[in-house]
């Protein structure tokens, strides 16, 4: 489980993702490691919003679990 408050969050990589995408599937954009864009998610088991966030940014997609604010 990944603790948002210690994350820092690359703006560059923000800035590739819809916002209104990102909030409709609560996806955050994090950051680029190993070619790889990083995301934090609540269900990061889910297949189709990793399959859309990959079309979108053009490259792998890596999604850590967050919990979800309720």
């Amino acid at each position: 489980m990944l603790d948002l408050a210690t994350v820092r969050v690359d703006p560059a990589c923000v800035v590739k993702l819809p916002a209104a995408f990102a909030l409709r599937r609560l996806v955050l954009p994090l950051c680029m490691v190993d070619g790889e864009f990083v995301v934090a998610m609540a269900s990061p088991e889910d297949a189709q919003t990793l399959a859309l966030v990959q079309r979108e940014v053009g490259c792998p997609v890596k999604a850590c679990q967050v919990e979800s604010a309720s």
